[in-house]
């Protein structure tokens, strides 16, 4: 019986190990890594050439939203 049981934890090792080394030596999931950096850095990229533009517009909006919230409160 003893020996039944140290058996199948062997083999439960054996199975988790191998498990783990096979999720290490994975590399799927660095190309995923390397496509959200590029498109943070197309993002940022971006958000710098139109700076002045992404400022005037949050302006605009945060004025409207400004000018209308007077006209509810008085």
């Amino acid at each position: 019986m003893m020996s039944k049981i140290s058996a199948d934890i062997m083999v439960k090792y054996w199975r988790a190990k191998e498990a783990f080394k096979s999720f290490l030596e994975e590399e799927r999931g660095d190309s995923h890594i390397i496509a959200v950096i590029l498109v943070l850095v197309v993002v940022v990229g971006l958000a710098v050439i139109f700076k002045d533009q992404i400022t005037a517009l949050v302006n605009s909006i945060w004025d409207k939203i400004t000018d209308t919230s007077k006209t509810f409160i008085e």
